[in-house]
């Protein structure tokens, strides 16, 4: 991860290169780059557990279609923006449009929010670090948070890019092996997991319901927050 964070860093330290890799960076790249970056060990550790605790269900997997309204609503009105000008982030749109007062505000919240949800996801990665070795959680959030930093500031986009594509084929090839374990551990294999999911109610996915209270996610929170959370993360 810092090799390639150093490789990227000589190719030049220019605000396009470090921001936009040059606008070279090939598309099923930047595609797997950025399922890599929205997959992350909340993905893996915190939501099959939610899902398989009592009264858990797949109703989580409602949010996808939110993610699907929401880039769908980025194709639309942001990406043709970015496409025409010299605009590096959507950050600039917000000053062009509306002054650099909302640009300051909108930027400092989306800061300190992604700091406080990464921080969750940076405590998840060193508790996997921490059962794996052995070492102290605190010594495991530095390393992990120092690596990271390491080689986002040397090598820019790319070195995220490139180490997002490695992160990704690692925890799929993890995930695979995870579920062939569970199967041909299970007493009953495939189809006692299935039937077992069935009975107890944790293969359920939708939930029509209108209620703003409900425990769980529903359809409508869903597909609506769904597309405004992804309308703001992918469209900054």
């Amino acid at each position: 991860m810092l090799a390639l964070g150093f490789l990227f860093g000589k190719q030049g330290a220019t605000k396009e290169s470090f921001l936009l890799g040059k606008r070279e960076i090939p598309w099923w790249l930047l595609l797997v780059s950025i399922v890599a970056t929205e997959t992350s060990a909340v993905t893996f550790l915190s939501l099959p557990g939610k899902s398989y605790a009592s009264g858990g269900s797949c109703q989580i997997l409602q949010l996808t279609l939110g993610y699907i309204l929401g880039r769908l609503l980025i194709v639309r009105f942001l990406l043709p923006v970015f496409f025409r000008g010299e605009i590096f982030t959507a950050y600039e749109v917000l000053q062009k449009h509306f002054g650099k007062t909302v640009r300051l505000v909108a930027s400092s919240i989306f800061l300190v929010a992604r700091n406080v949800s990464d921080g969750l996801r940076l405590f998840l990665g060193a508790i996997l670090l921490q059962t794996a070795f052995g070492i102290d959680m605190t010594y495991c959030v530095v390393l992990i948070t120092a690596i990271t930093a390491a080689y986002a500031i040397v090598g820019g986009v790319s070195a995220v890019v490139y180490n997002d594509f490695v992160q990704f084929v690692v925890y799929i090839l993890g995930g695979l092996l995870v579920l062939y374990l569970l199967i041909v551990r299970s007493p009953e294999g495939i189809s006692g997991i299935t039937q077992f999911a069935i009975e107890t109610g944790r293969s359920q996915v939708f939930n029509y319901s209108p209620s703003l209270t409900a425990p769980s996610i529903t359809f409508w929170s869903g597909l609506i927050g769904g597309a405004f959370l992804t309308f703001a993360t992918h469209g900054a």
